[in-house]
């Protein structure tokens, strides 16, 4: 297990052995190579943490090239401003001409600017160190400083970027699609998709540039790359043939979001009076998925709405009530109640679709719900009801009332 180390403190030797270490399962602080919040971007994170500032990690390498220490997104600035000394225009201008710091940023001399470009460009340099060290059997565990391997970096013409694009490997395609599918239909993506999001992603990407020019002494940048949005599009049409020749009832029983967001939405439907078939809620949910929209969030706001607006079409005497948040369910349970005590059955065998319960939600097409009394009225006047108790013992009042009157009983 590796030591937690104190960056200004006594670094550690820069071998392969000791930088595994903190990527090995039980390290004090184990580190991973993941995705930050957005899931866009490769960084090194603590392992259980999301990808915020305050977990992502640095390799920072000392000066000599010999030792290396474990830096947070503060320590990094700092050593990095640090070791440039006195020359720290020069490594504005390097890290300008490396496509890291934007041209405003560098007219301006933005000290903001340039802590993000440091961070940008130290999380670059220490992933390479990283998965170099991780994923090739013949790495020699040396290491590289900060200034140069940003030497080492590619220049842009012209002495700043004027265009910027993007780039995803393979292996970073394949984890974020098994992520999507294990979520969305609890299972990892098969070859097939592997390959589909792959060259899907890299096709778009690079279509998605943006553009640097300068009008007026002002820097105006064009396009846009692709976002969060624009990845959870992609996945979703990825999967969306594999959903499609799945059979129904397979998706409907399994364990991810998307068997989830069909009960969900069977469930939702049925409060509302309607009965939703698992089809027409895979049909829904698909669509929802499809434009990176509500189910990617966790939630199905826009295909709630379409069941509610159904449910105003279907009890166009409701349509108030349901605005107000009010249920077709919350109604029913009060016709239930009362259906159970006329006819002497079973509340729990009634709901929103029992066909007495329904003529009460729909009123003749009257504002509003059938009153109790009408409701009562209602069932006293079917066959059932002349089988209950109530009706008996009702029936035997009426008898010993009638009795009465003639003197027949006391």
């Amino acid at each position: 297990m590796a030591e937690t180390l104190n960056l200004y403190g006594a670094p550690e030797s820069s071998n392969a052995t000791t930088i595994k270490n903190y990527f090995s399962e039980g390290a004090e602080e184990q580190l991973e190579i993941g995705f930050d919040r957005t899931g866009t971007k490769r960084i090194i994170t603590v392992v259980g943490q999301d990808g915020t500032a305050a977990y992502q990690r640095f390799l920072y390498v000392t000066p000599d090239g010999k030792n290396f220490s474990i830096a947070d997104y503060n320590q990094i600035i700092r050593q990095v401003k640090k070791d440039a000394g006195g020359n720290i225009e020069a490594l504005r201008t390097s890290l300008y001409r490396k496509g890291y710091l934007t041209e405003k940023d560098y007219n301006t001399k933005s000290d903001a600017g340039l802590s993000d470009a440091i961070l940008d460009a130290s999380n670059n340099q220490s992933k390479e160190i990283a998965e170099a060290l991780l994923f090739n059997p013949n790495a020699t565990g040396e290491l590289t400083t900060f200034d140069k391997w940003l030497n080492s970096q590619v220049s842009y013409g012209g002495g700043g970027p004027t265009q910027r694009g993007q780039e995803i490997t393979k292996q970073d395609a394949n984890q974020l699609i098994d992520a999507f599918t294990v979520d969305m239909l609890g299972r990892e993506a098969t070859p097939a998709e592997k390959k589909t999001f792959f060259d899907s992603v890299s096709a778009e990407m690079k279509k998605a540039v943006v553009k640097q020019r300068t009008v007026g002494g002002k820097t105006v940048e064009s396009g846009s790359l692709l976002n969060e949005e624009d990845y959870s599009r992609i996945m979703a049409d990825t999967i969306k043939p594999s959903v499609r020749g799945t059979p129904l009832e397979a998706i409907a029983s399994g364990t991810g979001s998307i068997a989830q967001s069909i009960s969900s939405l069977k469930s939702y439907a049925s409060s509302y009076g309607i009965k939703l078939s698992t089809q027409e809620a895979l049909d829904d949910v698909l669509g929802g998925l499809t434009t990176g929209g509500s189910l990617s969030t966790g939630k199905l706001n826009q295909q709630q709405q379409k069941i509610r607006n159904m449910a105003k079409s279907f009890y166009t005497n409701l349509g108030d009530s349901i605005d107000n948040g009010i249920s077709i369910k919350n109604l029913a349970t009060q016709f239930a109640n009362t259906k159970s005590q006329v006819l002497e059955v079973p509340s729990e065998s009634l709901d929103a679709f029992d066909k007495d319960i329904q003529v009460a939600l729909r009123n003749n097409g009257k504002a509003g719900v059938m009153s109790t009394k009408e409701f009562e009225k209602l069932l006293r006047n079917k066959p059932e009801w002349g089988k209950t108790k109530n009706a008996r013992d009702e029936a035997a009042g009426y008898a010993n009332d009638i009795l009465r009157m003639f003197g027949l009983v006391g």
